[in-house]
């Protein structure tokens, strides 16, 4: 599966509180980082980090090593080390 597969899908089924992808590493043939943005409860900006693998219908998202950030540097910087660790 391609990038611009998975962000085809990610696109269909955005996440609720960072629904815009701002950037997706592909790692293997079957596993994603996706970062995107969205905005907080009080306005603020917030980034997130989420690590998707596919699925038979779509993408699992489940990984306990997704997170939240509220600077985007800091959340592309942790997109890419677990790219060299997953």
């Amino acid at each position: 599966m391609s990038k611009q597969s998975f962000r085809e899908c990610a696109k269909a089924h955005p996440n609720f509180m960072t629904p815009r992808i701002r950037s997706v590493l592909q790692v293997g043939d079957d596993r994603f980082i996706e970062v995107s943005e969205g905005t907080g409860f009080h306005d603020e900006p917030i980034f997130g980090v989420t690590i998707a693998k596919k699925a038979k219908s779509g993408f699992s998202t489940g990984d306990p090593r997704s997170r939240m950030f509220f600077n985007k540097a800091e959340a592309l910087a942790y997109a890419r080390k677990l790219r060299k660790v997953i």
